[in-house]
């Protein structure tokens, strides 16, 4: 059987304490793919990495290169989400990197698609990367077994990036970004003063500065489980909060420089009516808001 080829890119794969049934599931679907990266790096969060080890060691990578961080290296002492991308992209040495979350899976040719659109635009001095639509896909944990409930589309209106859309609300997942290494040195990385809303933060300074193509196909999936399940998702009344907070930060900054900035854009897109262009997924949200409990990004 013939190898699928590689593309200069790095997958940072970040895990913290779920079932072990995730993280296989994730770093199948990256073993999985028809276009490979060039090596995966398992960002480990949790305080005892035997158990992730354990895992790893019983996966066939096909020969691919693999680095697994965990708090023992690098991740020490108070760590937390951003914390652990940022050490993983220091880590990282390729052109490209994408992030995949273990609770989270790629279609089979979610790298292949990326690497077709990365090469036709890498020459463009403002480029920043490649996001794709993604599918939603409603889950229950039994044991040692993922029962899938139902799925749709997530964010099937997203064809091109819209800065002012993205400071009223996020628009992509960030397991469906493949982003140029400039981007970060750019702008930097993930604030780790943030407990969540890290990827739309970062996503917004990102997108102030560099364009980003948009593949309009679901190639994402996005695993959301119900607030009495044991690896239930993130609390909608934390993100908002906290998404509260960041607009406030740049509304104050925006008065205090005298100028328009992103406080000011985020008004304004909201009064233009982008609520509307990004109805699917705000009413997606409501919606499986009274049967998640719960909501994420």
């Amino acid at each position: 059987m013939t190898r699928p080829r590689q593309f200069n890119v790095s997958v940072l794969v970040r895990t913290c304490g779920r079932s072990p049934v995730f993280l296989r599931r994730a770093l199948n679907s990256i073993i999985g793919q028809t276009v490979l990266p060039e090596y995966i790096i398992v960002l480990n969060d949790e305080s005892n990495p035997s158990a992730v080890e354990s895992e790893l060691a019983q996966i066939n990578f096909v020969g691919l290169p693999l680095r697994h961080l965990s708090r023992n290296e690098g991740l020490q002492p108070h760590s937390n989400r951003s914390k652990a991308l940022n050490r993983g992209i220091a880590e990282a040495t390729t052109q490209w990197i994408a992030i995949l979350d273990d609770d989270d899976t790629w279609a089979p040719n979610f790298l292949e698609r990326v690497a077709g659109v990365l090469v036709t635009n890498e020459a463009r001095s403002d480029f920043g990367g490649v996001i794709t639509q993604t599918e939603a896909i409603y889950e229950r944990v039994k044991g040692n077994e993922i029962i899938q409930t139902g799925s749709e589309p997530f964010n099937p209106q997203l064809r091109a990036l819209d800065l002012a859309a993205l400071t009223v609300e996020t628009q992509f997942t960030i397991n469906s970004m493949v982003i140029s290494r400039r981007v970060f040195e750019a702008v930097g990385g993930y604030r780790e003063d943030l407990p969540m809303q890290e990827d739309w933060e970062f996503n917004v300074r990102a997108a102030t500065r560099f364009h980003f193509e948009v593949i309009p196909e679901p190639l994402v999936r996005y695993h959301q489980r119900p607030s009495d399940d044991s690896a239930a998702n993130t609390s909608a009344k934390e993100l908002d909060r906290v998404a509260i907070m960041i607009r406030n930060e740049w509304l104050r900054k925006d008065i205090a420089e005298g100028r328009l900035g992103l406080g000011q854009l985020s008004l304004a897109g909201e009064s233009r009516g982008l609520g509307r262009e990004l109805s699917r997924w705000i009413r997606w949200r409501k919606k499986i808001a009274r049967w998640l409990g719960r909501s994420s990004r």
